[in-house]
């Protein structure tokens, strides 16, 4: 069964995506280790390398998911996607002999006093009607994306009062090229947002805040970096990528934005980013 979905996953991308650097950018997006993928010059191989990544990461739904905002009009990517999830794919869960519990790491704790926190703040930007930008960082045994289900799914409801039947949309934000220069970064990050929403690359930030604000629903913005070592220009990238959001236009009175950027860090990196997020008490 798991074979024959994949074969069918595999080919039905294969012809959606005919650029085989495809394969790289959209498992960049799902947070793969690209270390741990063999990609070539052929389409089919490179999907069937992702795909069989994704799955054994527990990460198959978030390929899903990305693919889906792309291509959803597609009839033949719907039947498969509605195939995996009856089949429950977007589920798989590791053995119990597996000790690394990086699925479960976001479940297990006791979150009140985060969740506490985290409500407090919500709630300031929506009252303010400002983009509200969520610091995730960890090293790659945990499991961002999961976290990021979290919200949307669980704690975001709660904290906004929203109605179970009102969805959130969650849309995949590549990380762009990283670049000192403030300005340049900008139009980077800019040129991410609005090439994949509007199909513009040069659309201005005010037309992508019209967009969202047509779809008229909270939406949630997710992206990653990966951080091997915390230096002048990791913190540069991630100050750029908060002053860019800083300079978002005012929401509208029924809009409500996050953005999650997860940092996925080697072990040795936590604790100086620890000590710049104690010198970071308010980001925006």
């Amino acid at each position: 069964m798991l074979n024959s979905l994949v074969a069918e996953l595999c080919g039905v991308l294969a012809d959606l995506y005919l650029n085989p650097s495809d394969a790289r950018r959209i498992a960049s997006q799902v947070g793969l280790d690209l270390r741990y993928l063999e990609l070539g010059n052929q389409s089919i191989n490179n999907w069937d390398a992702v795909i069989r990544q994704a799955v054994k990461r527990n990460k198959l739904n978030t390929l899903l998911a990305v693919v889906d905002s792309e291509w959803h009009d597609s009839p033949e990517f719907a039947s498969v996607y509605a195939a995996c999830q009856a089949a429950g794919l977007h589920s798989v869960t590791r053995t119990p002999h597996d000790r690394s519990g990086g699925d479960l790491l976001h479940f297990l704790p006791d979150r009140h006093d985060q969740e506490l926190v985290l409500s407090e703040a919500i709630q300031h930007c929506q009252q303010a009607r400002r983009p509200f930008v969520c610091v995730i960082f960890g090293n790659d045994e945990e499991c961002h994306d999961k976290f990021v289900e979290r919200l949307y799914v669980h704690s975001l409801r709660s904290h906004l009062g929203l109605d179970p039947m009102i969805p959130i949309k969650q849309i995949p934000l590549p990380f762009p090229p990283s670049t000192n220069n403030t300005n340049d970064f900008h139009h980077r990050l800019r040129f991410s947002l609005a090439n994949p929403l509007l199909g513009r690359s040069q659309a201005t930030v005010a037309e992508v805040n019209s967009y969202l604000v047509a779809q008229r629903v909270p939406t949630v913005l997710h992206t990653y970096l990966r951080i091997q070592t915390w230096q002048q220009r990791e913190e540069t990238v991630l100050r750029n990528f908060i002053k860019f959001w800083q300079g978002w236009p005012q929401l509208a009175f029924d809009q409500w934005l996050l953005i999650c950027i997860c940092l996925r860090c080697e072990q040795q990196t936590r604790n100086r980013l620890k000590f710049w997020q104690r010198q970071e008490t308010r980001l925006l």
